[in-house]
């Protein structure tokens, strides 16, 4: 099995972010990742839902604004043109 060194280096390098975003302040690495984890699966949870609700709300509008042009067209198709008359 190949072991990627740049992707190792990365995995560490995030790993010393995470302890400098937590401050465990003792040395240890221990729980990190697991709290890591916990912190974005909620915040992924929440993104997924505001998205969703995007979503909802965007094919809200387009709805509202295609039956309003379907509206404004049925609108001028009715109205009678008065023929204009040449002087």
């Amino acid at each position: 099995m190949f072991i990627d060194p740049i992707k190792e280096q990365q995995k560490a390098d995030f790993m010393d972010h995470i302890y400098d975003v937590y401050q465990p302040g003792n040395g240890l690495y221990t729980g990190l990742w697991e709290k890591f984890k916990d912190e974005a699966a909620v915040h992924c949870r929440d993104e997924y839902f505001q998205k969703l609700k995007f979503i909802e709300d965007f094919n809200l509008d387009v709805a509202l604004r295609q039956a309003a042009a379907q509206a404004l067209a049925e609108e001028e198709a009715t109205q009678v043109q008065e023929p204009e008359f040449d002087r």
